[in-house]
């Protein structure tokens, strides 16, 4: 299996571009996945090109969540694509929100379903973690079991005429069975990245041994961060790829802790799992 990173933050060559967003590209067995679309769509494409992955060959997208810089791009990204199936949880059209101060900046998705479906892309709303063929399953529906990952009350989405607190359960994951272990992928793990792979283990029954994604560790407290990285230690994982949302101060703290298991997944970086 192949991973290729299209769209972070950062690039790891002078090669590939880089946005705020995610977007990784799976070489799948059962089908090639696209897991989210960037910010834009234009990163992913021609990081695509750069990089040889034929977006052609993407059978499967799936949709992490309905913010901006992790879906935005579909538009784009579909045309490129042609017919497919796009996998994500049914809120994902809920108007999204992060307040600044006293400002509510719109963070949701910009395309509506009918314009996705004019261009080839066919919605399969997911609102429970299902298996997508032999070895992939969808990840939702993360409970909270620990006490330390908590969402911060500056997310909200707009329920009827309200602004309520955005608790992301609706949040989407993918988990690869490699032999007897598990890869996860997460777009930000707004749900907590200990929750999600404590789910992914619990839902394939297998041990999660690599991780490749956002953490959402970017300004959290140093509780939080110590003890991800104690959750990490404790479970002896082959291979930790924190990206996007983690923040270059906790990706540092995570490198120092666990070493040459961390790799960052920047722009352009490849996994052969």
């Amino acid at each position: 299996m192949r991973i290729v990173i299209l769209s972070e933050n950062s690039s790891a060559n002078t090669m590939s571009l880089s946005e705020w967003g995610f977007s990784a590209f799976i070489e799948h067995k059962y089908g090639n996945i696209l897991f989210d679309t960037g910010m834009s769509g234009d990163v992913v494409i021609k990081n695509a090109k750069v990089l040889n992955v034929d977006l052609t060959s993407v059978e499967t997208i799936i949709l992490s969540h309905g913010h901006y810089d992790h879906c935005n791009g579909l538009d784009k990204v579909v045309e490129q694509v042609g017919k497919c199936t796009i996998y994500s949880h049914s809120h994902l059209f809920q108007p999204k929100y992060t307040l600044k101060g006293k400002d509510e900046l719109y963070a949701g998705v910009s395309f509506t379903k009918e314009r996705i479906e004019g261009l080839g892309g066919k919605f399969v709303f997911v609102d429970q973690s299902t298996q997508l063929d032999d070895c992939a399953y969808i990840i939702t529906n993360v409970p909270a079991v620990n006490e330390f990952e908590t969402i911060s009350d500056s997310f909200k989405c707009r329920v009827g005429n309200s602004l309520v607190k955005d608790c992301f359960t609706d949040e989407v994951n993918l988990a690869i069975v490699m032999d007897q272990a598990v890869l996860t992928i997460s777009g930000c793990a707004h749900r907590g990245v200990v929750n999600i792979i404590e789910e992914s283990r619990k839902v394939t029954g297998r041990k999660v041994s690599h991780f490749i994604g956002g953490t959402h560790l970017k300004d959290a407290e140093k509780n939080r961060v110590k003890k991800t990285i104690e959750y990490f230690l404790d479970k002896n994982f082959s291979m930790l790829a924190p990206a996007h949302c983690t923040g270059f101060d906790a990706l540092v703290e995570i490198k120092n802790a666990l070493g040459d298991v961390v790799r960052p997944a920047f722009c352009g970086t490849i996994f052969n799992l």
